[in-house]
């Protein structure tokens, strides 16, 4: 059975991944980087960028060819942080 601390784990995670993919589809991945550390690595198929520069990069290329959309793991709510 889950504790208080894994449910609040797991909440905290979950709003962490609905926040990223909602700046990703409405925002174009504009903050996307920040959700990096300085020193990570973000693969998509065979391409891989390391570094939060390199990520930010990576969507701002992503911009200019126009907007792609996720799946969403939830919905975006203005009312919970």
């Amino acid at each position: 059975m889950l504790d208080t601390d894994d449910l609040a784990l797991w909440y905290a995670l979950n709003r962490l991944m609905i926040n990223y993919w909602a700046d990703v589809d409405s925002n174009g991945g504009a903050q996307a980087h920040e959700f990096y550390l300085p020193d990570a690595l973000y693969a998509v198929g065979n391409n891989r960028f390391e570094g939060e520069q390199k990520i930010r990069a990576f969507y701002a290329r992503r911009r200019q060819r126009g907007r792609t959309h996720h799946a969403s793991l939830g919905g975006q709510s203005s009312g919970i942080p």
